[in-house]
């Protein structure tokens, strides 16, 4: 469809005003006509080739049991509902022998969307494993596994960055102390009293995977041994896998790669995932390289996140669209392809859905940090814009001194009308791109974080505004609940997006969700009161007059934000 429209022109004469969350192309300014006072007569062809396309897109390619936007939601609450009373997780989240490094797993994913008190259930399960010189148990809880340690750590270290977790430093340390000494002075892995190698039932060099969060405890707790042992692990375990780069099944291999590009040796990495990539499908399905077998779901949705990391973003998204469209209708992920030869149906798989949700979380911030020349974002907003007029409108009720934030300002193009019309304000951008935050006026402070994640404490901020950034998060109830929790008490929030009823006229990711008036409505009142939602039009020439939604509501003297927790300043 990029034959049938000049976007850079559609953009500049509408103002339009989203960034692109995907490489394909957003197409809200088909809906819209210019602002600048001129008209807008699109050809019949135009307008024809724009409705097949987007009706072709909804039914080939992002075909899928869920909506647009909620495949994220449904997963979460399938892991939710599986999630044993103790915290703790089973592979096919049946009742049973839950798995230590699976509920670490869980642990991480939980935390980076949100969903703190999950996360902090899981935690507790593992605080309960560890043992006093901090390993913890492996899968049949018959010995001590490096890999479930290495797991438990990072999640330690996680929640510990957030202040979700109750002496996690302490539980850090000692597990990060444990895999220290299991590396030995040739740099081979084994356990630290019985002395044997960890490699029966895996490669050796599956333990790349441990030195990761080794080297993050060596930034946190300044250890010098630490990093002495890591380095001599390294150099053996790299030099081993430039040898036999393919040992392994397919869930090593992918733990192998996302521990390289992880440990700093991306051309190492690159080079396999470029053989990945050629045996990819049209349709995202890929196969072993070494058997030529279609790869485990867990495998796929692993090194759908490792892509992604990689900057891979193409393959990446060919794979995450496979999965929408074989997402169960209750929400997991299955542990294998439906191409894959079993006289037994396919399996709900906890891993699977961890880390599909994991690469949906890094589809998110790659598509910010997608070059402009890919997707021009505007830096201006139009003085006759109606989200103009109506942030104006919003910052008239606020004092001089107020402590304003915008949560997803983007480069900074409302931040900038504020600081004219409260000069004496204190201004905070935030925003998951780093790219555009540098872009911001030397008089707004940066802090890089997403919505569901805020990097600031509870009440930080007298005024907080979110505009055409909700639609861009994952968990966009539980973005409103981040929103409500950084405000203080008698403080005024202002949230601007789209309505939802227009979302199928245009073409967006997939992952993206617009909401309705009542959803918005329903979502602010249990934190605020005198919550007011109405539309707003784009701007005084627009053909739609109710594209847009806006909710001014007043934080409640004292609430309770089920599930959140005190987010560090970043």
């Amino acid at each position: 469809m990029d034959g049938f429209f000049d976007r850079r022109r559609l953009q500049r004469e509408a103002g339009s005003s989203t960034r692109s969350g995907s490489p394909i192309p957003r197409r809200t300014t088909d809906l819209i006509a210019p602002d600048d006072g001129g008209s807008h007569h699109s050809s019949w062809w135009r307008r024809g080739a724009s409705a097949i396309h987007r009706r072709a897109r909804r039914k080939f390619v992002n075909q899928g049991p869920f909506a647009a936007g909620l495949a994220v939601e449904a997963a979460v609450d399938w892991l939710k509902l599986h999630q044993l009373p103790n915290g703790g997780f089973t592979p096919n989240g049946r009742p049973g022998d839950y798995c230590p490094g699976l509920t670490a797993q869980a642990a991480i994913v939980f935390s980076r969307l949100g969903e703190h008190e999950a996360a902090t259930k899981c935690l507790t399960c593992l605080t309960a494993l560890q043992r006093d010189d901090g390993a913890l148990p492996d899968a049949t809880g018959q010995g001590w596994s490096i890999y479930h340690t290495a797991l438990a750590l990072r999640a330690f270290l996680t929640l510990d960055d957030r202040a979700a977790c109750d002496h996690g430093a302490d539980h850090a340390f000692r597990a990060a102390q444990w895999l220290a000494s299991s590396i030995g002075p040739d740099g081979r892995f084994a356990m630290p009293r019985q002395g044997q190698p960890l490699d029966r039932w895996a490669p050796a060099t599956f333990l790349l995977t441990a030195l990761p969060p080794l080297r993050y405890s060596v930034r946190r707790f300044g250890q010098e041994d630490w990093r002495i042992a890591a380095d001599r692990a390294t150099r053996r375990l790299v030099s081993q896998f430039h040898a036999a780069p393919l040992v392994g099944n397919d869930f090593v291999l992918i733990c192998q790669l996302d521990a390289l590009l992880e440990l700093g040796w991306h051309d190492s990495a690159l080079a396999v995932l470029r053989m990945l990539e050629a045996t990819q499908h049209r349709d995202g399905l890929l196969h072993d390289l070494v058997n030529g077998r279609p790869l485990s779901a867990r495998a796929m949705a692993h090194l759908a996140a490792v892509w992604y990391r990689a900057r891979c973003h193409q393959p990446a998204t060919r794979l995450m669209n496979w999965f929408r469209r074989h997402q169960s209708a209750d929400g997991a992920i299955p542990a294998r392809s439906p191409q894959t030869r079993s006289a037994r149906p396919a399996e709900p798989c906890v891993w699977s859905t961890l880390h599909f949700l994991e690469a949906a979380r890094l589809e998110t911030f790659s598509s910010f940090s997608l070059p402009d020349a890919h997707d021009p974002l505007p830096d201006a907003v139009a003085s006759h814009d109606g989200r103009l007029q109506a942030a104006r409108q919003w910052a008239g009720t606020l004092p001089a001194g107020v402590r304003l934030a915008e949560v997803g300002c983007g480069s900074g193009r409302f931040l900038k009308h504020l600081h004219e019309w409260l000069p004496q304000a204190s201004l905070t951008g935030i925003d998951p791109s780093r790219r555009l935050l540098a872009r911001l006026p030397r008089t707004v402070q940066r802090r890089w974080g997403d919505l569901l994640n805020i990097p600031a404490d509870d009440g930080s901020f007298d005024a907080v505004l979110c505009i055409e950034a909700l639609e861009h998060s994952l968990l966009p109830q539980r973005a409103v609940d981040e929103l409500c929790r950084v405000l203080r008490p008698g403080g005024t929030l202002l949230i601007i997006d789209k309505d939802r009823k227009y979302q199928p006229l245009s073409v967006c990711a997939p992952w993206e969700r617009w909401f309705s008036p009542q959803e918005l409505n329903r979502w602010l009142t249990p934190h605020c009161h005198t919550v007011n939602v109405r539309h707003v039009p784009h701007g005084t020439t627009a053909n739609i007059n109710d594209l847009f939604i806006c909710a001014t509501a007043t934080r409640r003297r004292s609430t309770a934000t089920k599930g959140t927790t005190v987010s560090r300043a970043a």
